[in-house]
């Protein structure tokens, strides 16, 4: 999807002092910085911030923690007209949904198809399970994406896991 020059123009509210242009949603973005820098909280605003802008997301979850975003910062749910109190988590101890590690390229195909937001939560994977999830899944969507090419932002928390 092409972005306006207007639209490129537009900024986010990130949190206090950054605001990133609105394109940045669908741009492949590293975050970098040692631990209790902020990397989580960005990625979470970030994904927010997606949501927010009907950029569909998928996040690739190997601790457990994104199924927070359906939570206000009090511990409460969402509003039920926040589209984050809809967020799907597929797989962990918060699940709305299991995830099976052998099911990453007929996800990655729904995500690709439907422009499906969703929290991957693979924390009880081991991690030849993980890794081969995560490959499957990335080939698939890769493949799927080629097809049908609107944004979509993928979130890969905790890479190094």
């Amino acid at each position: 999807m092409a972005t306006t020059k207007a639209e490129s123009h537009k900024t986010l509210s990130l949190f206090k002092g950054y605001a990133p242009p609105v394109a940045m949603l669908t741009e492949a973005v590293a975050v970098i910085g040692m631990r209790r820098s902020g990397k989580s909280v960005y990625a979470r605003n970030e994904a927010a911030k997606a949501i927010e802008a009907h950029v569909p997301i998928v996040i690739m979850d190997p601790v457990g923690t994104f199924w927070g975003l359906r939570l206000r910062s009090n511990g409460e749910a969402q509003k039920p007209t926040n589209p984050l109190a809809e967020l799907p988590v597929f797989g962990g101890i918060h699940a709305d949904l299991p995830l099976i590690h052998t099911q990453g390229a007929a996800l990655a195909e729904m995500v690709a198809r439907y422009n499906q937001s969703m929290v991957l939560d693979m924390s009880q994977f081991l991690p030849s399970q993980r890794s081969r999830f995560v490959i499957d899944f990335c080939e698939a969507l890769y493949r799927a994406k080629a097809q049908n090419r609107s944004p979509l932002k993928v979130i890969l928390e905790e890479a190094h896991n």
